[in-house]
């Protein structure tokens, strides 16, 4: 397939984020939502890189394992994201490939760009910053309506997908399963849509794709947090 480079453009769509939300001690009239989403969303201008391809950072890290940027605009949030031939190597090696604790957020091994699903992993901590401590900022419904927006850039693509809940699971680790029947992905749908910390009126739907990003969690304890986002278009 031919490379393509792509240009990130101002980023004009009007995504519509169902917008009713409500947490546990926070209900939030849906006409306020849709005009700070509609905001967001056209005074929103991605500046980061904006001439770089994913194989321009693959020749800048000597690495031809990154598959992907993930960015929320309007943050500092923004990681290159790897994949290896098992789930493993990441956890302790960085974007260049060397050793390091803190790893890099990395896709799961088993997927391929174009599947409905998408599992991207990265470390948390009490102790240090990482890259994915930024998606403890989405326990609160408040940050969700300032930044419901988050970008994929892959070689091909520049996907826009908007978030959609966030869970914590620590038993129950059915997120991670890839392969489903239609009534296995319908039941699946529903189940993370029933486990969400707050509702922001989203509703998943059988044709969804989706982007889940996972970190480790503290409350409890070895749990995992969540952030369950869907995709919109593409720019």
């Amino acid at each position: 397939m031919e490379n393509k480079n792509i240009t990130l453009k101002v980023l004009m769509i009007a995504i519509i984020v169902a917008l009713g939300v409500k947490t546990y001690l926070l209900c939030v009239e849906q006409e306020e939502v849709t005009n700070q989403v509609e905001r967001y969303v056209q005074n929103t201008v991605y500046r980061k890189d904006s001439t770089k391809s994913i194989a321009d950072y693959q020749s800048t890290y000597q690495n031809p394992e990154i598959v992907g940027n993930l960015l929320v605009p309007g943050t500092d949030f923004q990681v290159l994201v790897t994949q290896a031939t098992d789930n493993s190597f990441y956890l302790q090696h960085d974007i260049k490939k060397e050793f390091s604790e803190l790893g890099n957020p990395f896709l799961d091994y088993r997927n391929h760009l174009e599947d409905k699903k998408l599992l991207i992993y990265g470390h948390n901590s009490q102790t240090v910053s990482t890259e994915f401590q930024f998606l403890e900022n989405y326990l609160s419904a408040q940050f969700y309506e300032q930044y419901p927006v988050f970008l994929w850039q892959t070689e091909d693509s520049l996907d826009v997908y908007s978030f959609v809940g966030a869970l914590i699971v620590d038993s129950n680790f059915w997120h991670m399963q890839l392969e489903f029947t239609e009534e296995e992905w319908l039941h699946h749908l529903n189940w993370l849509q029933n486990q969400f910390l707050y509702s922001t009126g989203v509703s998943l739907d059988i044709d969804d794709q989706l982007l889940i990003l996972q970190t480790c969690y503290y409350e409890p304890k070895d749990s995992y947090l969540l952030i369950v986002t869907k995709k919109e278009t593409e720019i």
